[in-house]
């Protein structure tokens, strides 16, 4: 199954260089390939310059996929890091085991995980997120994009998917309507073991993600129907199918000890893709990756062993793997804002293809 990408230009390096020497030789007011690129969604990225004295913000809705290794606040690292904004905002509304149907009904389960010393803030309260997914969007905060995910097995079946289609339509997609919020459904992975968790009609990793890949477009053609804009869909699912057939030993890595959660590495994966995603740029470079998850408010179950954690060699691999199914890439493969994370080894750009 393909997934539904829209063709866009892009440019390649030598033609930035090109491009660049002409404006400076003949005098043209044109920008360098340094301050303006055209990213995978086909939308010209501003200036450096601006990108430094811009914000991002970004809300995120969902389950344990998103609050095991504490995605939202890896994802924010990562701006912030990359040095592109002035400001970063990140908040959420999670709930273990929620669909988005339960999710709006039910609001906000993290009181008790994320009741830990990273989440307390200085006045002795706990970031716990918004306690409903339409108080996440009061009046006082705009959002520009929101990452949100079903129940794993939500879109890969038809009458869960009509239940979540119908919430999107009466409750989300109104509530979305208020702004210029970008929605973005991150695609989930199949389970690292086939037929656990009543998934048996699911099959195995293959017919797993298509199933999902199939529902969250369903999903994205109604809300781009409904709200008259983009929506977008983080291929996650997909990162860790490629993964499955090209570096087995890798993938294994990404699920948690119950075969289903991701792990650190899996987390790593998801949060490179949302990144991805959101910016149409390479995720920021970097080597002290313990430092990465001094943050998170939650990792995992405090019962079971800590999960290891992707070393700087796994990390950047799992960052080109995201950058490859994301088709991005920058012409500078020297740019210190990327540290070159954006190239493959031998200068090429190789597209996914599915």
């Amino acid at each position: 199954m393909a997934i539904k990408l829209r063709s866009r230009p892009r440019i390649a390096c030598l033609l930035c260089v090109l491009l660049s020497l002409l404006a400076n030789g003949l005098g043209f007011a044109a920008k360098s390939s340094s301050e303006m690129n055209t990213n995978h969604s086909g939308l010209e990225t501003v200036s450096r310059r601006e990108k430094e004295e811009s914000s991002i913000s970004v809300a995120f809705l969902g389950n344990s996929i998103l609050y095991f290794n504490d995605c939202p606040r890896l994802v924010q690292r990562m701006l912030e890091h990359s040095g592109r904004y002035s400001s970063v905002q990140q908040d959420s509304c999670l709930r273990g085991g929620a669909s988005l149907p339960s999710l709006w009904e039910e609001g906000n389960g993290m009181t008790s995980k994320f009741r830990t010393p990273a989440a307390q803030r200085n006045d002795g309260t706990f970031d716990t997120g918004a306690p409903m997914v339409s108080a996440l969007f009061g009046e006082e905060m705009e959002w520009d994009f929101v990452v949100m995910n079903d129940y794993t097995q939500a879109p890969a079946r038809d009458s869960n998917r009509r239940r979540t289609l119908e919430v999107l339509r009466k409750h989300y997609a109104p509530l979305f309507q208020k702004s210029n919020v970008v929605p973005v459904f991150l695609q989930t992975f199949a389970y690292k073991v086939p037929n656990m968790n009543g998934s048996e009609d699911l099959g195995g990793v293959d017919s797993f993600t298509d199933k999902v890949l199939e529902g969250y477009q369903i999903y994205q053609e109604l809300l781009e129907t409904l709200l008259g804009r983009e929506c977008r869909v983080a291929p996650v699912g997909e990162a860790f199918r490629v993964l499955y057939h090209e570096h087995r030993v890798l993938w294994e890595k990404l699920y948690s000890w119950d075969d289903f959660h991701p792990s650190p590495h899996g987390t790593w994966l998801e949060a490179c893709v949302i990144y991805c995603t959101v910016t149409g740029e390479a995720p920021p470079a970097y080597t002290d990756l313990d430092s990465w998850w001094n943050q998170a408010r939650y990792l995992q179950p405090p019962s079971q062993e800590p999960m290891p954690r992707p070393t700087v060699g796994e990390a950047n691999e799992l960052r080109l793997l995201a950058c490859r199914i994301c088709q991005v890439m920058e012409c500078n493969p020297t740019d210190p804002f990327t540290g070159g994370a954006n190239m493959i080894s031998d200068g090429e750009l190789r597209p996914f293809k599915l």
